[in-house]
């Protein structure tokens, strides 16, 4: 009789059982060690998946409350334009800056509130700048006032500008991204 060459498939006698082995042995120290080892990954599997979506939080925090300190010193500095500018222009201008930046930093200070973070007086003051006070000051007694309160204000607006961009791309928060590109197309639009 002829064999069939697909016997050896059906063959219960040739097959052979094999034990599931653990690296190491199935000792229960491997085991052990096994176990222990997987929950150690599992640890820092979670830890570095947390920092990724929760980190960063307080920085960005931080460098919003920046962004509403560099908002109040250009508003200050455009009261200083609205009261001492002589041309119609340039207290148009220092006057659109000053309600454009102050209702950005409404909106900023208002999301941060939502986020349980309060800008203090302080924090809001850390920019101010005595230096373009003086500067103006010296502008004004060489009538030069409007031509320099300009170059000021665009200068600082520039500035903010760049800050709010570097924070756009740092936020995470999808309505602090909306928050800070209407900042920004705001302020791109004062720099004209």
């Amino acid at each position: 009789p002829t064999q069939n060459p697909y016997d050896f498939i059906m063959d219960t006698d040739h097959r052979h059982k094999k034990k599931l082995s653990l690296p190491g042995g199935n000792s229960f120290k491997s085991r052990l060690f096994l176990l222990v080892g997987g929950g150690i990954a599992l640890i820092i599997v979670i830890i570095l998946a947390s920092s990724l979506l929760f980190g960063g939080k307080e920085s960005n925090a931080q460098a919003l409350v920046s962004l509403a300190a560099k908002q109040q010193e250009i508003i200050r500095i455009s009261d200083l334009g609205i009261t001492g500018a002589i041309d119609p222009n340039v207290k148009a201008l220092a006057q659109t800056t000053k309600l454009s930046v102050a209702s950005q930093q409404k909106q900023l200070i208002t999301y941060l509130a939502s986020k349980k973070k309060k800008a203090s007086a302080a924090q809001l003051a850390a920019n101010k700048d005595t230096a373009t006070d003086k500067e103006l000051t010296a502008a004004a007694e060489s009538n030069k006032f409007d031509e320099i309160f300009e170059q000021t204000i665009k200068a600082e607006l520039a500035e903010y500008n760049k800050d709010v961009e570097k924070a756009y791309n740092s936020a995470s928060n999808v309505t602090a991204k909306n928050l800070l590109k209407t900042s920004f197309v705001s302020t791109e639009y004062l720099l004209k």
